[in-house]
C-alpha cells in the first residue's frame, strides 16, 4: 500500500491567522473578562473545543452581553456587527480572513455604486451571510443554475463575487451563463489561492489513487467541496473528521490511498490519521517518499 499525502492540506493563511489569534488571546493572563468567537471560529470541532477548554465561549448573538472581549469568525461578519458591539460596550478582536474581508469592500464599494450584488455561495454559509451584510442584505444568492432563473440579471449592472471556497468549476460555467444574460456585469473571482490548490489538487489525486480520504469537519464547506469533487471521478471517497474513524482493515484492500485535508483541519489531525495509517505502506509526500 502507497499513502499519498496531499500537498496543499491543513489550516490557510487566514485560518491559521484566526486561530494563533484565538489561541492567544485565550491563554493570555491580560484577558481577565469573558472572552466570546461571534460563531465557531472556524469550521473544526477539535479546535473548538479547544478554545472553548481555554475559556472562550461561542455565541450566535451579542444581545443581552455588555462587558468582554468577541473574536469574530474567520467568515466574516455583517458590517452592523461592529456598531452593535461598540453599542454594547465590546472589546472586539476581528479574526475575519484577509481575503474574506477583500469581499466585504468589494461589495460595499459596488453596492454604493448602485450595481447589483450577485454572491456566488451556498446562502446559509456564515460567509456568505457576512458578505450580504456588507451590501443591506440585498445580494442575489446563487449556487446552481436553477437559483439563476430566480433573478433579474438585465435590470440593473451587475457585480459577481464569490464565496471564498466556491467550487472553481462551477465559478466559471455560472459565471458564463450570467455574462450571457447581462448587458453590463463586472467579475470578481474572490475563490482564494488555497482553496483553488486544494481543490485542483483533489482532481488530479483522484484520477491516480484507488481510496481517497478527505480529513476536516462534516461542517466545513472547503473539505465538503473536496470530498465531493474525489467522488465525480468515481474513485472511493471516504470523509472523516479524525483518525478513530479509520478502519485500517477497510482500507488493507487498497493500493494506492490518497489523503487530502481541508483548509480549516489542524495539521496534528492530519498526522494522527497518516500514522494510523503507515504501519500499513510506505508513505509518499509530495511525490516523494
Amino acid at each position: 500500500m502507497q499513502i499519498h499525502i496531499a500537498k496543499y492540506g491543513g489550516f490557510c493563511f487566514g485560518v491559521r491567522k484566526a486561530v494563533n489569534t484565538a489561541i492567544e488571546i485565550t491563554e493570555s493572563e491580560d484577558y481577565t473578562h469573558p472572552i466570546y468567537t461571534y460563531g465557531p471560529l472556524i469550521h473544526n470541532r477539535q479546535v473548538v473545543e479547544r478554545l472553548e477548554a481555554n475559556g472562550a465561549t461561542v455565541i450566535d448573538s451579542i444581545d443581552g452581553i455588555t462587558s468582554g472581549t468577541v473574536i469574530v469568525r474567520s467568515h466574516g461578519v455583517p458590517e452592523a456587527f461592529y456598531s452593535e458591539a461598540e453599542k454594547h460596550g465590546l472589546d472586539v478582536v476581528d479574526a475575519t480572513c484577509v481575503f474574506v474581508k477583500k469581499v466585504h469592500s468589494i461589495v460595499k464599494e459596488y453596492h454604493e455604486k448602485k450595481y447589483q450584488i450577485v454572491i456566488l455561495g451556498d446562502r446559509e454559509h456564515p460567509e456568505i451571510i457576512g458578505i450580504n451584510g456588507w451590501c443591506e442584505q440585498d445580494a442575489y444568492i446563487i449556487n446552481t443554475e436553477e437559483d439563476l432563473q430566480s433573478y433579474d440579471l438585465k435590470s440593473k449592472p451587475l457585480c459577481v463575487v464569490a464565496q471564498t471556497t466556491f467550487d472553481t468549476q462551477k465559478w466559471v460555467k455560472l459565471t458564463s451563463i450570467i455574462k450571457a444574460e447581462s448587458e453590463d456585469c463586472i467579475l470578481f473571482n474572490t475563490i482564494c489561492s488555497a482553496t483553488k490548490q486544494r481543490q485542483d489538487e483533489v482532481r488530479e489525486l483522484s484520477l491516480k489513487m484507488d481510496c481517497i480520504i478527505v480529513v476536516g469537519g462534516k461542517n466545513s464547506s472547503n473539505t465538503q467541496k473536496l470530498y465531493e469533487i474525489a467522488r465525480e471521478s468515481n474513485v472511493f471517497t471516504k470523509h472523516i473528521e479524525e483518525s478513530s474513524e479509520i478502519n485500517v482493515n477497510f482500507f488493507r484492500k487498497y493500493d494506492k490511498i490518497g489523503i487530502v485535508a481541508g483548509a480549516s483541519t489542524p495539521d496534528w489531525i492530519i498526522n494522527e490519521v497518516i500514522h494510523k495509517l503507515k504501519c500499513e505502506g510506505e508513505v509518499v509526500f509530495n511525490g516523494k517518499q
